[in-house]
């Protein structure tokens, strides 16, 4: 598991590069430049959690998922890769999950 920040340090999740890419379509407000976004995660506080494969079985990552208020948006990121935001306050404090999911 990988606890994140700052949305301009995506290296560390070690995802493939469309994987990537499409997580920084994601993540990106257009127009914003990324200290921007960062100061804005900073303030909001935001942070995004990447759950890698194995870390926890999905049943129990469902669960945990469950138990947040429902996300403002879910989007793939790739077949079995997927982004979750929850909002967790009326400010725009939140949390960003990413995580695997069994494409059967």
């Amino acid at each position: 598991m990988h606890v994140l920040t700052n949305p301009n340090e995506l290296e560390p999740l070690f995802l493939q590069e469309s994987a990537l890419r499409e997580l920084r379509q994601q993540l990106f407000i257009p127009g914003h430049n990324p200290k921007e976004l960062c100061a804005l995660w900073q303030d909001l506080p935001a942070s995004l959690i990447y759950f890698n494969e194995g870390d926890l079985p999905e049943v129990l990552l469902m669960g945990l998922l469950a138990q947040l208020p429902p996300p403002e948006f879910e989007v793939p990121i790739n077949e079995s890769l997927r982004l979750r935001l929850h909002v967790l306050n009326d400010y725009g404090a939140g949390i960003y999950f990413l995580y695997h999911i069994n494409p059967n």
